[in-house]
């Protein structure tokens, strides 16, 4: 179900840049190599098993952090946002990999101390969520800097986060 709800969301994303760009199908072309692409790499993930993906959680976080950090020294400034490093012949947005390593390293955390949760376990996710959540918002990029942070944000209410302090 969930690949098909995603091939018919891409199949109306592709009508929608060919009805917009009809003397211009290239764009149309060149979107539908990009999807293609990516339903190869959505499917190469899909087949490693949670416990590998669990291994690069740390690596990915920390790396993401310090490309953040790396940012605010040598990133590119555009439209009055720093937001993208220059690596030579591209750009890259390290906010992009903290859209994936943000709730990959909270899940490897909840994992690695399920068996003895308490609220100080809670706090320190809320330190791990906080940290990019606040980087992201600083370069100003407030929609990445919540889509992080409710990422996060569900690993940690989907861990037990108890309702009392949500509510609270």
């Amino acid at each position: 179900p969930l690949l098909t709800i995603t091939l018919v969301i891409m199949a109306f994303g592709l009508a929608t840049i060919y009805s917009a760009t009809v003397y211009a199908s290239n764009r149309a072309f060149a979107q539908f190599v990009n999807l293609g692409v990516g339903l190869m790499v959505m499917w190469l993930i899909a087949q490693l098993p949670p416990q590998k993906l669990m291994r690069f959680a740390v690596p990915l976080y920390i790396a993401g952090i310090i490309l953040l950090l790396l940012v605010f020294v040598f990133g590119i400034k555009i439209n009055g946002a720093r937001r993208w490093l220059s690596i030579g012949i591209t750009r890259i947005q390290p906010s992009e990999i903290l859209k994936i390593a943000t709730p990959l390293m909270l899940a490897w955390y909840f994992h690695k101390y399920e068996a003895v949760l308490r609220m100080r376990h809670y706090a320190i996710a809320g330190l791990l969520l906080l940290i990019p959540f606040a980087l992201i918002a600083k370069q100003p990029d407030l929609g990445t800097a919540i889509l992080v942070g409710a990422a996060g944000f569900y690993v940690i209410f989907f861990a037990g986060l108890p309702w009392k302090v949500i509510i609270g």
